[in-house]
């Protein structure tokens, strides 16, 4: 069965543990393993120096998996801050000296790391200071991600209710050099070193401006020097209140890109004649915001509006992971998951992405209030078609019913409209004709 530790300020995650098997003494006494034993058992030891090596370089995937990890410890300071201190204004500012190819992190008016804590988690792997779920960062293992950054990195930290500042160098993964005091202007903590020459600072930038969308931090950019896509100077990451937020302005940007040169059918007040369906699953541990939307065309044809793949997102408390949503929800014009508790769902040690385990109940609870919102399309017979307003005979559309149809699973229904989207020769001049046409004509 697997137990987890805790102690009033530390965590360790759950551990798997083997039930005790009864072995009789005689078929131990005689054995020349006995020599080497403590009692019937032989505990494994470990090099610590190759196993920390090891766990600090080989976990994460990328300079992003490692990056992600540094800003989520500081973004999670400032939380913490923000709500234990109502009156700080904790912020995160990353600068980026392109020429030097030095990269700092430094939370500000934030909480900082206090010397215990330091010796009792960011030390030691698999030992987190994080006891709350709804917080990123169960593993204990975030801080070593830095070794897919830099090959060194300073740490600098004046932590509130302490009384003096510290600061360290930490040494390829495996060593802390005490360094001697900083002087820093607030509480927080400050990380600097000289990232890869792999990296670059446009990808850098972009990164930063994924991993800030949802962290409800303030979170600033400082370029020292022009590069490829930016100039230099200070810039504010864009911040969603949810993801509905997020949900609505990547819709706003697609009608606005559709709005110059659109083959969309628009009125006199924008599109109002769309079929704008919604589905919302708010729970304790995961949120779900989807849309369908569905529209004529100026070529009298219906279609349905579709954002790019990139844009709709599964986050892990507010983070990018992957995740393998199958294709049920390819049905949707968009949407975004947000899952809220890592210890009830829990991704892969490198948080690149969700265990499949852990996906699996929240897709099947999303399907069932799906199949809830989408039932009202439900059909008996030609008559409920008919008596549906005009934006509800849309959904019936061949184009658009393909996807909507696997949703609702009905075989009347899906009868129904196969014999509507069937096509027939119509008099007088003897043109193929879809029924569903005709039944939209009168």
């Amino acid at each position: 069965m697997g137990v987890h530790k805790m102690t009033d300020k530390y965590y360790r995650p759950e551990i798997h543990t083997v039930p005790d098997i009864n072995i009789p003494e005689e078929d131990t006494v005689s054995s020349p393993l006995s020599k080497i034993s403590d009692g019937k058992t032989i505990k494994v030891q470990l090099d610590s120096d190759v196993v920390i090596q090891k766990l600090s370089h080989d976990i994460y995937s990328s300079w992003k998996s490692g990056f992600r990890e540094l800003y989520n410890n500081e973004a999670r300071a400032c939380r913490i801050t923000a709500r234990d201190y109502p009156d700080a204004n904790p912020e995160i500012h990353i600068t980026i000296d392109p020429t030097e190819r030095q990269l700092t992190i430094e939370g500000k008016d934030s909480q900082g790391i206090t010397v215990e804590v330091f010796d009792k988690s960011l030390k030691v792997l698999g030992v987190s200071s994080n006891f709350d779920s709804k917080e990123i960062g169960q593993m204990g293992m975030g801080f070593a991600g830095y070794t897919m950054i830099f090959e060194a990195l300073k740490i600098e930290s004046n932590p509130r209710g302490a009384d003096s500042t510290w600061s360290a160098l930490a040494d390829g993964g495996i060593k802390f050099e005490i360094l001697g005091n900083p002087i820093m202007k607030t509480y927080g903590t400050r990380l600097t070193g000289t990232y890869m020459d792999k990296i670059t600072p446009d990808d850098m930038i972009e990164w930063i401006k994924v991993l800030s969308r949802f962290s409800k931090v303030n979170t600033f950019i400082h370029l020292t020097d022009d590069v490829n896509n930016y100039n230099s100077g200070m810039m504010k990451c864009d911040s969603y209140k949810n993801g509905h937020h997020y949900l609505m302005s990547a819709r706003a940007e697609l009608l606005e890109e559709d709005s110059h040169g659109s083959y969309r059918e628009r009125d006199n007040k924008g599109y109002s004649n769309d079929n704008f369906i919604s589905v919302i699953v708010e729970r304790d541990d995961f949120d779900f915001y989807g849309y369908l939307c569905i529209y004529n065309t100026r070529y009298n044809s219906i279609s349905s509006e579709n954002l790019k793949d990139e844009k709709n997102l599964v986050t892990l408390i507010g983070t990018p992971v992957e995740a393998d949503m199958g294709y049920d929800f390819d049905s949707l014009s968009g949407y975004m998951l947000n899952i809220k508790d890592e210890r009830k769902y829990k991704p892969t040690t490198d948080r690149d992405r969700m265990k499949d385990e852990s996906i699996e109940d929240i897709k099947g609870e999303i399907n069932e209030e799906m199949r809830k919102v989408f039932s009202r399309f439900i059909l008996k017979d030609t008559k409920d078609y008919l008596a549906l307003p005009k934006r509800d005979k849309m959904v019936y559309d061949s184009h658009v019913w393909n996807n909507i149809g696997r949703i609702i699973d009905d075989e009347t229904t899906s009868d129904i409209v196969r014999t509507m989207n069937t096509s027939y020769v119509v008099h007088p001049k003897k043109y193929y004709r879809k029924l569903i046409e005709l039944l939209r004509e009168n």
